[in-house]
This record gives C-alpha cells, structure tokens and sequence, in this order.
C-alpha cells in the first residue's frame, strides 16, 4: 500500500512538472496585448510574452513576411524565471521570424544642423571603423526604404547620403559616433522617412539551459546574438547578419551553435571571448563579413564542417590564450 502511495505521487509530481512547461506564442501583426499568449490568442509583442515566460517554457514567435519583430530578447531585463534546466530548457523558437535592430527616426529624434543636413548619436561601440576612421561597412541608413551610400567627410554630403563621426577612443567629444544624414533641400524627417540602427545587441542569454532556434537577428549595433556566464546553451538554425559587430558573441559561456550563419557584419561574424568559455560549432557557415571570419580570443573552441568564406579579413584567427580545434 505504501510503495503504490509512493508510486502514485511521483506519477503525479511527475504531471505536475510537465504541466508547469507552458507554450506562449507572439504575432505581431494578428496578436494583441490583451491576448492570453495562446496559439489562438497570441500576444503582440515579445516583451508581453517575456513578463510570464518562466523555466522550461517555450516562446514561439510568429513568421510575418516583410514584417520583422522590431525587439530586444535581453534576460538582464527580464524575471529571474529565465533559465531553464538540462532535463527542459527554455525554448525561443522563431519559426523563420526575423527580428531587426532598424528604426524609423522622424525629424524630432534629429537636430538640425542646417542646409539639409541632420544628426543624431547612433548607439555604436566604435569598432566597425577602417583606419582612416569612417564608416564603410554595409548601409546603416534608408530613406524612404532604400539604402543610402556613405561618404567619408562630413564636407562630402550630397543629397540622401550620410557620414558617421568617429573620434579617437581617448578623445571622445560630443561629435563621437555622431551620424549625419543629408536630405534635398527643404525637406526634414518628416517628409523623407529615414530608417537606422537603434539598438545595441538584439539577443542576449546571460541564464543557463536557453534553447535559441528558427531564428534570424540582423541590424543591430553590437551582436545580433550574444552570451555571457552561462552553461548549457543551443543555438540552432540561427542567423546573425548585417550587425555593427558580431554575428554571434560568447562571453565566457558554455554553448553549442549549429546549423547557423553569420554573415556581412561589420567586425567577424564569430568572436568569443573570456577565459571560461567553451563553445561548439557544427555545421556553420560563416561568410562575407568585413574584419574576419572567426575570432577565439579566450577558452575553448571546437568547429566541425564548418564553412569560412568570403570575408575580408583573416577566416580565423585563434588567440594565444584561447584552445581550438
């Protein structure tokens, strides 16, 4: 009687955990805040979906095609409930959902400098400059959704184009990582829609057991994917492309990228970093970004049928501090 009472509560503690894992789902053209985050009842906005997201959930974003997420996945700024455990982890499943950093920037968000041109300070960390100090990476500035082209000099302005400051890291003054744009005459950006990077890193796990899948990051100013101190990580079929920095980052964490790719972002589309660190990947591609493929800077490292092609740099390069193979 007492091993059936024994067997009967494990059964059902054993219900009660697989209950507690709940699916909470996001559109963000058909859901709506007031939603309850089921499938027939989406919420909006991953932020909603973030406030109840608790251990071993899965997060299942909506594809909507021309119309990407326009958020952050931060677990800094989110409940403590974030990670899950090795038996079920928390899942952010993307579906083929593509999340970017662009934002429009109406002419209150510019000041005006006059005779056409706008400022404002774009979030940057300063890396992706050339020697010279200019920017001369992938577009960073659209108007009216098509991409503008760079110049060197501020003095070098002609219509629809842009020029962000760079100073020298030990004398940064206001004008630092200052993007100017210039417009046809008479026109503000209220007139002329114009679209930039507004955020620094689109995802970041800093919670231990996270699954990441299905999904897409691009135009971000740091990463489109990043880690810090923590173990049991899966990225799958992820991409990370068009970033002001890396494609993917890992910050002392243990993790496993598969799958993936990361390509045309302004530094490497791979650096890892931190002494702890031990990461693996399998099946990558990593192409066309503009200071190098991989960088290992600390830890450990293992690529298995990995592609590196196409990028400007160095395919990879391997610390003296860091172990790869």
């Amino acid at each position: 009687m007492k091993r059936w009472s024994i067997i009967t509560c494990l059964l059902c503690a054993c219900s009660l955990y697989s209950a507690s894992a709940a699916d909470i789902y996001v559109d963000n053209v058909k859901g709506a805040e007031s939603g309850s985050g089921s499938q027939a009842a989406p919420f909006k906005t991953i932020a909603k979906a973030l406030e109840v997201l608790n251990s071993g959930d899965t997060l299942h974003l909506t594809p909507n095609e021309d119309v990407p997420y326009e958020e952050v996945i931060d677990t800094h700024a989110t409940n403590a409930k974030w990670g899950g455990t090795a038996e079920k982890p928390t899942v952010i499943d993307g579906h083929g959902a593509t999340i970017t950093g662009l934002r429009h920037f109406p002419a209150a968000d510019w000041k005006d400098e006059g005779d056409g041109v706008f400022s404002r300070r774009l979030l940057n960390n300063a890396w992706p400059m050339d020697q010279q100090g200019y920017w001369n990476g992938h577009p960073i500035v659209f108007f009216d959704d098509r991409p503008a082209e760079f110049c060197k000099t501020r003095e070098a302005l002609t219509d629809r184009t842009y020029f962000l400051h760079k100073d020298h890291p030990d004398k940064r003054t206001e004008l630092h990582n200052t993007l100017y744009i210039k417009l046809p005459a008479g026109k503000t950006p209220d007139d002329i829609k114009v679209v930039t990077i507004g955020v620094r890193s689109i995802l970041h796990i800093n919670r231990s057991y996270v699954t990441v899948k299905n999904l897409t990051n691009i135009y971000a100013a740091d990463d489109a994917f990043s880690t810090t101190k923590s173990k049991g990580l899966v990225f799958d079929k992820i991409r990370g492309a068009y970033c002001m920095d890396q494609g993917i980052s890992n910050h002392g964490a243990e993790s496993v990228v598969k799958n993936s790719r990361f390509d045309h972002n302004t530094v490497s589309g791979i650096v890892d970093v931190y002494q702890d660190g031990k990461v693996k990947y399998l099946n990558c591609v990593v192409e066309n970004n503009l200071r190098g493929g991989v960088e290992f800077m600390h830890g450990e490292y293992e690529m298995e049928n990995c592609t590196i092609r196409n990028n400007q740099g160095t395919g990879i390069t391997v610390n003296k501090e860091a172990r790869a193979s």
